[in-house]
């Protein structure tokens, strides 16, 4: 008698147990969740980036908004990928800063699921400078120096000094 008691109350709290557990909630819910999300890339300049996001049920999704942040504000994308699950950056800008990306994705209902933000740290590079002239064939010095550019090459070897 005592046996069947127990067994009984185990089975009735086991059976409460998965009635309420977090897996049932989201499938009654019917809800979005992320099952990958952005990951941090370190970007050589001028390469560009990929980020990619998934869902739990692709099929419920309405829009993907990619939304770019540099440390200070948000800038809502556009462009081919800014709408899709993988956002495709070309190429980076050689003195930017980190730049943090995530992903708004809005299902069929209305609702809003926002992922992590995937960090964008640029390496920086060596910068390459090119010096460029006039030719001039009339004069005795047929090449006249643009003095900007002078202005440009004294600096960098300022620099590297």
């Amino acid at each position: 008698m005592k046996k069947s008691i127990f067994t009984v109350c185990a089975l009735a709290l086991l059976l409460m147990l998965l009635a309420f557990s977090p897996v049932n909630a989201q499938a009654e819910d019917g809800g979005l969740t992320f099952t990958a999300q952005p990951e941090d890339v370190d970007v050589n300049y001028p390469d560009g980036a990929e980020f990619h996001v998934e869902v739990s049920d692709p099929d419920l999704v309405e829009s993907y908004q990619w939304i770019y942040n540099d440390g200070t504000q948000d800038f809502v994308l556009t462009g081919t990928t800014a709408y899709t699950d993988t956002l495709i950056i070309p190429c980076t800008a050689q003195d930017s800063h980190d730049a943090y990306l995530r992903c708004v994705i809005t299902d069929k209902d209305g609702n809003e699921i926002e992922s992590d933000a995937g960090c964008m740290h640029i390496a920086k590079r060596t910068r390459r400078y090119c010096i460029s002239a006039t030719r001039r064939s009339n004069r005795a010095n047929p090449w006249i120096w643009k003095k900007s550019v002078l202005a440009a090459v004294s600096s960098a070897l300022m620099k590297m000094a």
